[in-house]
């Protein structure tokens, strides 16, 4: 009766070790399986951004608007239609060209076409820059600074300089696009008829947004 009992203890014990096995068993397979998709999947992905491999010269394009001016108001009690307000607006477009020194690190020149409002007129920006990113191989921040000079006609100009700090991430393959805080600071000469201004020199400081596109 006694050695009966042991017996029965002694198989549940064993049943209940061997449930206890399976299970721990089907614990790590599930584990091994998901851990060998996980690494397969960031392999995969690893090789998919090694296969793009950076170019010396690239192309991009860089959209940009400021709402508003903090720099330089009308000096005028009566509002002059010649002069800046809290309401002067900056949009532009540029397209730059740009030599890559390693991959992240690129030095370029660019140009556009960039327009005010309040007084209305447009120029020509034409810049150097700087820009420094993860490049063609993974999103990341973008920083970039510009620093040039702008044409209205032959004999009037300026001079500006920008900082952009945002995000870049892939669209697809080695296209890339950022989206950017970006800070100016400028000066131009326009003058107009009858405009009675004092000077014919603008001063235009501000913080915008910019969206830029690059091929790598």
């Amino acid at each position: 009766m006694y050695s009966t009992y042991l017996s029965i203890l002694s198989i549940t014990n064993i049943q209940s070790k061997g449930v206890a096995l399976k299970l721990f068993l089907s614990k790590f397979l599930f584990v091994a399986l998901l851990f060998t998709a996980t690494h397969s999947h960031s392999q995969k992905s690893q090789e998919e951004e090694q296969d793009f491999k950076f170019k010396r010269i690239t192309i991009g394009t860089r959209f940009l608007a400021f709402i508003s001016n903090y720099g330089e108001k009308s000096e005028l009690e009566v509002d002059n239609p010649y002069d800046f307000t809290d309401g002067t607006k900056l949009t532009g477009l540029n397209i730059s060209v740009n030599y890559n020194i390693i991959n992240g690190l690129s030095v370029g020149v660019g140009s556009g076409i960039e327009k005010f409002t309040q007084p209305n007129f447009n120029y020509v920006p034409l810049y150097t820059r700087i820009a420094l990113n993860g490049g063609v191989e993974r999103s990341s921040f973008h920083t970039e600074l510009q620093i040039g000079g702008h044409f209205t006609n032959s004999s009037k100009r300026g001079g500006f300089h920008r900082f952009l700090l945002g995000y870049r991430f892939r669209v697809y393959k080695t296209v890339f696009s950022d989206v950017s805080i970006i800070y100016t600071y400028q000066n131009l000469e326009q003058s107009f008829d009858n405009s009675q201004r004092l000077y014919d020199t603008y001063n235009f400081e501000n913080v915008g947004l910019s969206v830029g596109i690059d091929i790598n």
